[in-house]
């Protein structure tokens, strides 16, 4: 449904801004700073992808009802 593609995108959002912080914490060469977004990182392509079949449904679903 629509709220759970918007929680969706505000977690995807979140999760870009944790990715940069990242990259920006690897460029600084902070290993223990890096340590603290490891399962954020580890988990990113499953997020991404939850996200992204939230996002499918709702189009298809949205698709189904304007065709009637």
């Amino acid at each position: 449904d629509r709220a759970a593609l918007l929680a969706s995108s505000d977690q995807l959002a979140a999760l870009s801004a944790d990715l940069n912080a990242f990259m920006r914490l690897l460029r600084s060469g902070d290993s223990a700073e890096v340590e603290k977004y490891r399962h954020r990182i580890e988990t990113v392509d499953a997020d991404i992808r939850d996200h992204l079949d939230l996002a499918s449904k709702f189009m298809a679903h949205s698709q189904a009802r304007r065709s009637r």
